[in-house]
């Protein structure tokens, strides 16, 4: 006997749908992968307007603060507040390596800077 006829007879016999029990046994393992995936223009909590109006965003925990420059501590260009890969420009304390992806109120945002007034919960983004 097949699979396919060993879940017909199943469903003949149980009466329960086979496949709602098979699929996501199947399927699980494809959205943890896709899951895992960052999405750099992912959902913002503030828009940069509201940002800038608000000037300091508490989010998760953090402390959010903004300012603006052309080129950061690892060599980074500024591309209107983006890396070239469409991630937002975040200054971070010393414990966060470059690179270091972070979520920030406008989005996914990757560590290309230090501060000095950066601290554990302080953040800065750039706008």
């Amino acid at each position: 006997m097949n699979f396919k006829k060993g879940i017909i007879l199943l469903t003949i016999i149980f009466g329960i749908n086979v496949g709602t029990i098979i699929t996501p046994m199947v399927t699980n393992s494809v959205t943890t992968v896709q899951a895992k995936k960052k999405n750099p223009r992912g959902k913002a909590y503030v828009t940069k307007h509201q940002f800038r109006f608000r000037g300091v965003v508490k989010y998760h925990g953090k402390k959010w603060t903004y300012y603006s420059g052309s080129r950061f501590a690892d060599g980074t260009r500024n591309h209107g507040g983006y890396d070239k890969h469409g991630y937002v420009i975040v200054s971070a304390p010393r414990s966060y390596k470059f690179g270091t992806k972070v979520k920030t109120p406008l989005g996914w945002g990757v560590v290309h800077d230090r501060g000095t007034a950066m601290t554990n919960y302080h953040f800065d983004v750039v706008i």
